[in-house]
């Protein structure tokens, strides 16, 4: 049975918000669905945070994530 709150996707970074020590806060249009339904933003882009190898903007990337709703930002994954 697939977890409704895990999405995987091919995704475009469009900023990186923040990264140090392998820990990153990234905003990302999605190309490609292959898995779940993103939850997307006022800006149409998807959030990820957490642990994550150092990504360059613009390159395409698939990603596997699950979806948070965080107390003080909102909803991420």
């Amino acid at each position: 049975m697939e977890d409704k709150n895990i999405i995987k996707v091919t995704a475009s970074v469009e900023r990186v918000r923040f990264y140090k020590n392998e820990w990153g806060i990234i905003e990302c249009s999605i190309n490609k669905v292959k898995q779940g339904t993103p939850q997307i933003d006022k800006n149409g882009l998807v959030i990820f945070k957490g642990v994550m190898p150092k990504l360059k903007e613009k390159n395409l990337y698939n990603i596997t994530a699950e979806y948070v709703e965080d107390e003080k930002w909102g909803g991420q994954y």
